[in-house]
């Protein structure tokens, strides 16, 4: 009999229904594959969701030393997956990177505008403080979320971590029995519980024993603490029992408080409760007056619902002078994050930047870093912008509007790349004080100077177990190895896609998909004019890995780059593992 060979066939699977999963299909498809056929398949291709990024608070690399839990609750969590549209319960990743997108089926792109979807992402990892991030979506995009966990044994300049096995003793009913007190920063920070105070758990049950703390301090005048800020400086806050909106926080100071004992954990007191003083930085600015902070001042406090991320106004601090520092002192009756901190309401309507670029490389990604400069503190975010098919760019970022006061926003490439180098037509953007919206401007232009050590590589990847091949669509995130920069990402559609990377250099490479993530090094050689090899090594995907080096060699095209095709081989179990 001829054999039959299907070339290329993309299959669109219906992945997000009741009915049946993406790896049910490839289960079915397989038994349909036979010797004399063979199926080739492409994942699915989604336009709405994120990349999350999560980052030691102190190297600022991936967390890889960790494995990175993610569970999303809130409004809208049942419309988030990973990247091939399947549901779990949590999130995992070895490498500190996870791809997710919304239900492409229940995007409601013109109620979006008034209603964003909402969500939030609890983020954990051993031997880290927790955090809880809230998304919104207000539009269809593709988007970088990057989120910076503090390790406990490695903190980074600013946060403080104090851990005390034994920092309090309570009694059968809850009762502390004497004087607990920690002192952090010199005595710029006290904790303190009195005698009598009775420490019950969330269900109300006594937590009676020798009481363990651990007591993180972020100081708001250190730039990393700034960048691990939990949840970030804008965030949902309620006041006086109103419903949620976004506020902009200016923080003298904020706490994050654990107490356990015989397996419960402290929730609450009552007869009592824990007195949290801190001192004020020097020099800090109060932006109801733009005047330093001065004695008889007022600081808001305020508490974090770990579960939602929701800010809760708790109550006025006055500022006290004593031995000629100024602080602030108040006693809490419950534990969570707790901060002192002023805050501003976000304007309504946001302003945007809208970006735009032309005759740029089709499905080529910029990395922009936006700096929001202001005398009280900085906040950098990445921009993660995409070129389309034909090479064009439009896209609308939203931009913090304050009533109180302006700030700069300052624009530039998001690290030093191979690929992707461009210039922006602005650089420093003023956004000012008030609420009347503005749209910014900027166009990308990307760089077309040659670079001698740079070689463009067409890539085609599959993915392979006997007759079924599949090619996916995925991003292969890429960087020099050892730099600790951002990834550069190279889209690609059924299994093709376009990079760009310096000669003789070492890269890192990874991928996710669906629940799991594939990572490796590449590196391409010039070994003639026209000749190059192309090194893959350290190759792992899912739970599949090789430690011997893949070489490949292939002859430059007319056009200056090169094709490489790297087809991936694996068992059945691994295959349905992956996808």
């Amino acid at each position: 009999m001829k054999k039959l060979t299907l070339i290329f066939a993309t299959l669109s699977l219906v992945v997000l229904t009741s009915r049946c999963t993406f790896a049910d299909d490839i289960d079915k498809l397989t038994e349909l594959a036979t010797d004399s056929l063979s199926l080739v398949l492409g994942t699915p291709v989604f336009d709405t969701g994120f990349q999350l990024e999560v980052k030691n608070a102190k190297s600022k690399d991936y967390i890889e030393d960790a494995e990175v839990s993610v569970s999303i609750t809130g409004k809208n969590a049942g419309l988030v997956y990973n990247n091939l549209g399947i549901k779990s319960s949590v999130y995992k990743s070895k490498l500190g990177m996870l791809n997710f997108i919304l239900d492409p089926t229940k995007i409601d792109t013109t109620a979006m505008k008034s209603t964003p979807l909402e969500f939030d992402l609890q983020i954990s990892a051993p031997g880290y403080l927790p955090v809880t991030q809230r998304v919104q979506f207000q539009r269809k995009e593709l988007r970088i979320i990057s989120v910076n966990l503090v390790k406990l044994n490695d903190a980074p300049a600013g946060i403080a971590v104090s851990s005390a096995a034994a920092f309090a003793s309570s009694n059968a009913s809850g009762a502390t029995t004497s004087t607990a007190s920690v002192s952090m920063n010199g005595g710029g920070q006290v904790l303190t519980i009195e005698p009598g105070v009775v420490m019950r758990d969330a269900a109300g049950a006594a937590v009676s024993g020798t009481v363990a703390a651990t007591i993180v301090y972020y100081d708001p005048a250190s730039a990393d603490a700034q960048q691990a800020f939990p949840g970030g400086y804008t965030a949902a806050a309620k006041v006086e029992g109103n419903a949620a909106e976004q506020y902009q926080f200016t923080p003298a100071g904020l706490f994050n408080i654990k107490l356990s004992a015989g397996g419960k954990t402290v929730k609450t007191f009552s007869n009592g409760g824990m007195s949290i003083k801190t001192e004020l930085p020097e020099g800090f600015i109060n932006p109801e007056t733009n005047q330093p902070v001065k004695e008889n001042d007022q600081i808001d406090m305020w508490s974090r619902d770990e579960g939602t991320g929701e800010w809760t106004f708790e109550k006025k601090a006055t500022v006290k002078k004593v031995n000629g520092k100024l602080i602030v002192e108040e006693q809490v009756t419950h534990l969570s994050e707790h901060m002192y901190s002023f805050a501003t309401k976000l304007c309504p309507a946001q302003s945007a930047i809208h970006f735009t670029g032309s005759n740029l490389t089709p499905s080529a990604t910029y990395l922009v870093t936006a700096t929001l400069v202001h005398p009280l503190y900085t906040k950098s975010d990445i921009i993660k912008l995409s070129a389309d098919s034909e090479g064009k760019l439009s896209f609308r970022h939203p931009v913090v509007q304050l009533p109180g006061y302006s700030y700069n926003l300052v624009l530039s490439a998001a690290n030093e790349s191979a690929t992707g180098n461009f210039t922006l037509s602005q650089t420093s953007l003023t956004v000012a004080a008030g609420c009347s919206t503005t749209s910014y401007n900027v166009t990308l232009t990307e760089n077309t100077a040659p670079q001698p050590s740079k070689i463009n590589i067409n890539l085609y990847l599959s993915i392979s177990s006997g007759p079924l091949v599949v090619k996916p669509n995925l991003s292969i995130l890429y960087r020099v190895n050892g730099s600790g920069s951002g990834y550069e990402s190279a889209l690609l559609r059924n299994g093709t896609g376009k990079m760009g990377v310096l000669l003789n250099t070492n890269y890192d490479l990874l991928v996710s998909l669906g629940g799991n993530q594939g990572k490796g090094n590449m590196k391409i050689e010039s070994i003639s004019t026209t000749r190059y090899r192309i090194t893959f090594s350290g190759i792992s995907l899912g739970n599949g890995s090789t430690n011997e080096p893949v070489v490949l060699e292939t002859e430059k095209a007319l056009d200056g780059s090169i094709n490489v095709t790297y087809k991936i081989e694996v068992d059945s179990d691994v295959l349905n593992q992956l996808l």
